[in-house]
């Protein structure tokens, strides 16, 4: 039990998962990559040395370009948030963000809301967290998450933009 005076315990899973990741835009630049380099490799003349380095080349670069496309910030996914005294993110820069580095957390509605034919159980939103140096984040979670992250934001004093009331809990209609 919680005494009196002490803040209550706070028993919610305190992790924000993204509902609609995407990783189609690595495995796009290695279908690319790979199709190039058929098409270089079927130029040249067989089983010469040319042809040799060539192929070797394009199987290393077939090995490490998917590490170096989701490392890529543009196009990594956000997998899921971590609220705490700091942001712990994980995804494509996996590590914790100090609060300091967060300028404020935009709410809006989920892009594809438009194509789905009936209401969703569960209400979905865009969350884009603006960090320092002009970096955006964007994730879609559910109405809940995006209750609690408002919360955690305005526990810590994080500007919260949420114009059209999207991290508010919704009642059923």
């Amino acid at each position: 039990m919680n005494e009196p005076g002490n803040p209550p315990i706070e028993s919610a899973d305190r992790t924000i998962r993204n509902q609609r990741y995407h990783l189609w835009p690595p495995i796009a630049i290695l279908l690319g990559a790979i199709g190039a380099m058929a098409a270089g490799a079927w130029q040249l003349e067989p089983y010469t040395i040319a042809r040799v380095i060539y192929v070797a080349v394009c199987v290393i670069v077939v090995f490490c370009l998917p590490i170096l496309a989701l490392r890529m910030p543009l196009l990594g996914p956000v997998w899921r948030l971590k609220l705490g005294e700091s942001l712990q993110v994980f995804g494509v820069e996996p590590g914790i963000w100090p609060l300091e580095r967060i300028e404020r957390i935009d709410f809006g509605p989920d892009p594809a809301e438009d194509y789905v034919e009936g209401k969703l159980p569960v209400p979905m939103v865009q969350v884009t967290l603006a960090m320092r140096y002009r970096v955006r984040r964007r994730l879609i979670v559910s109405g809940p998450d995006a209750a609690r992250l408002r919360e955690w934001a305005a526990s810590k004093g994080i500007v919260v933009n949420d114009p059209g009331g999207h991290s508010f809990p919704r009642n059923a209609e």
